[in-house]
């Protein structure tokens, strides 16, 4: 699944993606509360 962090035509500028295990975790801004961490938990199927 992938989600828009930062609405309208500006970039999230992600950074730092560090995967572990099945997670990615990154580093993103969503426009109003600056920068912050996030992650992503992929499934296999």
């Amino acid at each position: 699944m992938v989600k828009d962090i930062y609405n309208g035509t500006s970039s999230s500028s992600p950074h730092d993606l560090t995967a572990v295990g099945n997670t990615l975790y990154f580093v993103a801004s969503d426009g109003a509360n600056g920068y912050e961490l996030y992650s992503n938990m992929s499934v296999s199927t």
